[in-house]
C-alpha cells in the first residue's frame, strides 16, 4: 500500500490517497484505520476514478508520532483488509503553535500582542 503523504499536521484535516495492490468488489465500502501509540481513528474512504486509489480526509491527533494507516474494505457482511500497510508522521506547524499560543495566552492578550507573538507570526496591514 502506497501513501501520497509522509507528513500532516497534527490538527489533520489535510486530504491524501491511498493506492492499494488489490481490487475489492464495486459494491465494497472503505475504511482508512490510523492507529498511533493511544489514538485510533477510523475514518471513510471514497474509492478513486481509477478503481486502485482511496481518499481520505486525515483525522487530526493528539500527540506528535509516527502512525501506522492501514485500509479496510466492507463488502458481503465482512470487514476484510486491504493489503499492506503505511505510516504517516504528525507534526506540529506554525498553525498549531500560534493557535497554542493563542490558547494559553488568551487572557493577557491585547491589541499590541502581535508585536510580542513568537516568531513574528502576526502582521497587521501590509509590510511585514
Amino acid at each position: 500500500m502506497e501513501l501520497d503523504r509522509r507528513e500532516v499536521p497534527l490538527y489533520g484535516l489535510v486530504e491524501a490517497h491511498v493506492r492499494l495492490q488489490a481490487n475489492a468488489p464495486e459494491d465494497a465500502e472503505f475504511y482508512v484505520v490510523v492507529q498511533g501509540s493511544r489514538l485510533t481513528h477510523v475514518t471513510a474512504a471514497k474509492r478513486g476514478d481509477d478503481g486502485l486509489t482511496l481518499c481520505f480526509t486525515v483525522p487530526g491527533h493528539a500527540i506528535v508520532e509516527v502512525v501506522s494507516v492501514t485500509s479496510y474494505f466492507y463488502a458481503e457482511d465482512q470487514v476484510k483488509p486491504c493489503e499492506g500497510e503505511a505510516s504517516l508522521e504528525y507534526l506540529r506547524d506554525v498553525a498549531q503553535e500560534v493557535a497554542e499560543y493563542l490558547s494559553a495566552n488568551r487572557d493577557q492578550l491585547s491589541p499590541q500582542s502581535y508585536l510580542e507573538s513568537p516568531g513574528e507570526v502576526f502582521h497587521v496591514g501590509g509590510g511585514s
